[in-house]
């Protein structure tokens, strides 16, 4: 059962009807940042007959990781279910998440969602930017004051453990101006996607640093965005 006072949706509509979408789920380490703070990235896809929806969600404080997963996944279903009244093409639904929430998207890339009683593909593709996909070195950080695991919750939120039941193209990325750690959990899980044959491209953008990459994601002539374009466009 779906509740639906915890869906929070910010939505930019494409001039077409039928349209596909892009869902964004934004960053902010877990326990900040809103949809509202992220409505520049609608820009170039409103521009290409792209629909856009910014998901908000309740911080890792008040509801935990399964708590912020499940919110997500609710609001996914919501718009799958709505489609119609929002004349987007449920069958061309895209993500696009930026550090913590890009953590958070590819979680939802490991979700069995027949079990959702949604369809197995209901993602079509996603687009990863500086995330974490390995939870242990999150566990052994400073972040564990707030973020709480057990070994359950770490296994399961670690999406390089699971990558074998990803079946959405992915498109990664990760600034060269980042740290140390945001390029080898990039790189580590790009290089796991191979290794089970699954499609997967890796974009590093040499200029960026964590915060700049996400910044520019709004501007049309990035390199990223057009990529993402192009996923999305293309009629698999």
């Amino acid at each position: 059962m779906i509740n639906f006072l915890l869906i929070k949706i910010d939505f930019y509509k494409a001039e077409n009807k039928n349209a596909p979408l892009m869902i964004f789920i934004h960053g902010g380490a877990w326990k900040s940042g809103s949809a509202k703070e992220y409505s520049y990235v609608a820009n170039p896809f409103i521009a290409n007959n792209i629909n856009v929806a910014i998901i908000d969600f309740d911080d890792v404080t008040k509801v935990g990781l399964n708590g912020m997963i499940e919110q997500i996944r609710n609001s996914i279903k919501w718009i799958y279910v709505n489609s119609d009244k929002l004349s987007i093409n449920k069958n061309r639904i895209y993500i696009v998440g930026h550090s913590s929430g890009a953590h958070l998207g590819g979680v939802l890339l490991t979700t069995n969602w027949e079990k959702q009683h949604m369809p197995k593909d209901i993602i079509k593709g996603a687009v990863l930017i500086s995330g974490m996909y390995d939870m242990k070195p999150v566990r052994l950080s400073a972040r564990a004051s707030y973020v709480k695991f057990d070994d359950k919750t770490e296994d399961e939120m670690s999406t390089i453990r699971h990558a074998d039941s990803i079946n959405s193209p992915i498109l990664v990325s990760y600034g060269g101006l980042e740290s140390y750690e945001f390029k080898r959990q990039t790189e580590d899980f790009a290089k796991k996607l191979k290794q089970e044959h699954k499609k997967i491209d890796l974009i590093p953008q040499p200029y960026f640093n964590h915060f700049e990459i996400i910044d520019d994601f709004g501007n049309p002539y990035n390199a990223l965005t057009q990529q993402t374009i192009q996923m999305i466009k293309k009629v698999n």
